[in-house]
């Protein structure tokens, strides 16, 4: 067996797909290793499999916040059929997440029922848990805390049973579902639930540097000062964001800053 062989083998979407939907979602880093010793590079793993996967490097533009870069992708390739239901969600997820971002509500809660909806026994937990976190903020939007509420408690319940584990390849889904949960309570008033929720993002970064969602999560901190009375704390909190956002300009947190000045 050829050495590029092997990094065939290792990175084919079936190896992978099985991965993920038993909850064992790769990281690069996990290829870091087996790349030295065998004296291959990243390009030569990345070129056999994974780079002439679109939806993979569509995840990681969705990473970086470029929505419309995602939204362009996604019409240039068909929907995965039926039988390939992973991908199918993965595709799904990829235009519910973007679309949300976007402000196209209404095309993101379709494809968050198409996700929804998928047979319990096609169902890929991790993306189900991404739906339903998505529908909770539609629902939000439209003012029923309740519905938000009922979405909430199906995430709760599956990162219960499939909690955050390091190295991970969805990091940046897993803070996204922990800093929902934490604005979803302070809007409902359970300021004790948010902070439980935001420091649960918090130990992620601990391990993962994301000067983006840091700052996300310094702005929730400052609603959580204001919601405790502890106005000095919010606006160094909100003085620091600002001044973080200098550096890395993220689009979700200009929006979370355009909100507050709103």
């Amino acid at each position: 067996m050829t050495q590029a062989e092997l990094a065939d083998g290792l990175t084919c979407q079936a190896t992978i797909s099985n991965l993920e939907i038993n909850g064992v979602l790769p990281n690069f880093d996990i290829l870091e290793g087996l790349t030295r010793r065998l004296s291959l590079t990243v390009v030569d793993i990345l070129t056999t499999r994974l780079v002439t996967n679109p939806l993979i490097l569509l995840q990681h533009q969705l990473d970086d916040e470029c929505y419309g870069k995602v939204q362009t992708g996604l019409k240039k390739i068909s929907r995965p059929s039926q039988d390939n239901f992973f991908e199918r969600q993965q595709y799904d997820y990829l235009c519910a997440s973007s679309s949300f971002h976007d402000g196209l509500i209404e095309d993101a809660n379709f494809h968050c029922d198409q996700m929804i909806n998928v047979p319990e026994k096609q169902r890929v937990w991790f993306h189900y848990a991404l739906a339903n976190t998505i529908k909770a903020e539609i629902w939000q939007q439209k003012d029923d805390l309740f519905k938000a509420g009922v979405c909430f408690d199906s995430v709760i319940d599956i990162i219960k049973k499939h909690p955050y584990t390091d190295p991970s390849f969805s990091m940046t889904s897993y803070i996204r579902i922990y800093q929902a949960l934490a604005e979803h309570f302070l809007l409902v008033g359970n300021v004790d639930e948010a902070i439980r929720h935001l420091n649960k993002a918090f130990s992620i970064l601990k391990q993962k540097n994301s000067i983006w969602h840091f700052g996300e999560l310094m702005m929730i901190q400052a609603q959580v000062y204001y919601e405790k009375k502890m106005y000095g704390a919010q606006e160094k909190m909100i003085s620091a964001v600002q001044e973080l956002y200098k550096i890395l300009k993220s689009p979700q947190l200009a929006r979370m800053l355009d909100k507050l000045e709103a």
